[in-house]
């Protein structure tokens, strides 16, 4: 039994990945944001020891959303919330009937949006 309620993935995420150009002014190569397609998902809040088991003790606490499986996602993809983008960390998938994928995301550094 899925101890998720699907009436909770109220949020939509864009998810993507990255597209690199060089600016013609200054000749550096800049890397943004490109969206491909967008989920509802919901915050998923977790324990000290979860966030250890998931991430390691040394590591800072991360976010982590509930999307209904998709088989599309893997650790190359990059999530967007709330105009900031992330990369996947962790990625908890559950190929299940009505199943959730919990994803842990961290900040996607050096990635701009398009």
């Amino acid at each position: 039994m899925n101890k998720y309620n699907l009436s909770s993935f109220k949020k939509r995420a864009e998810f993507g990945e990255t597209k690199s150009y060089e600016n013609e002014n200054t000749g550096v190569t800049i890397t943004q944001f490109a969206p491909k397609w967008s989920l509802f998902y919901c915050d998923i809040n977790y324990s000290i020891n979860t966030a250890i088991t998931v991430l390691g003790a040394n590591q800072t606490l991360y976010k982590m959303i509930g999307i209904k499986h998709n088989p599309k996602i893997n650790s190359q993809v990059l999530v967007k919330l709330d105009g900031v983008i992330y990369k996947i960390k962790n990625d908890e998938l559950d190929e299940r009937v009505n199943g959730v994928d919990v994803l842990t995301l961290e900040d996607a550094k050096g990635v701009e949006e398009e």
